[in-house]
């Protein structure tokens, strides 16, 4: 028998759901963080049907449909461009994950960067500080969104502590040292 028939076979023993429900739902976040950064559009699309595909398999799993799933859609549809399907998904992401406090955080990072790639820099900036509260110790790359809110706001006192406070955290954040440099030297 050859390796892939017995791989074949050892999936179709494999008789938990959830285990493959989460090996469909990491695939597709892997490629949905691929697709993201791959700098040819053609690769990008390539890698974004891999997601969907995925996506699509974890939902014929079932289940998953009320949890992370649909953060994940919100994302997808969110870098296709889909402005209110996007929304649409994260809003449900937020409203079905009230007890999952984690994917109820992705979910509003999701909302804030939406907001802010429709320029409501106020509203990204909710869903931000909402995020921050929920989750004291997000990201530096999920912080940036507050200073780059604050600064599209001509708030630049405030995005210029925001920037400081990412230096801080983690001092290597290129990111935080151009808007920081950028605000200092203006």
């Amino acid at each position: 028998m050859e390796k892939h028939e017995l791989n074949k076979a050892a999936y179709r023993d494999f008789s938990n759901q959830n285990a493959k429900i989460a090996i469909y739902y990491n695939l597709a976040a892997m490629h949905l963080g691929k697709a993201i950064r791959e700098p040819v559009k053609e690769d990008s699309d390539k890698l974004m049907a891999e997601t969907k595909k995925y996506l699509n398999l974890t939902e014929k799993v079932k289940m998953m449909a009320g949890r992370a799933f649909l953060t994940m859609r919100g994302f997808i549809l969110f870098y296709e461009g889909n402005f209110e399907l996007s929304l649409s998904s994260f809003n449900k992401s937020v409203e079905k994950n009230t007890d999952d406090e984690e994917q109820s955080v992705v979910g509003v990072l999701g909302l804030a960067q939406l907001a802010f790639a429709k320029r409501n820099y106020e509203i990204a900036l909710n869903h931000y500080k909402k995020a921050m509260r929920m989750n004291k110790s997000l990201p530096t790359k999920a912080r940036l969104g507050m200073a780059y809110c604050f600064y599209e706001l001509e708030k630049y006192e405030m995005a210029k502590a925001c920037f400081k406070r990412i230096l801080d955290l983690d001092p290597k954040c290129v990111e935080a040292k151009i808007g920081y440099a950028t605000l200092w030297y203006n």
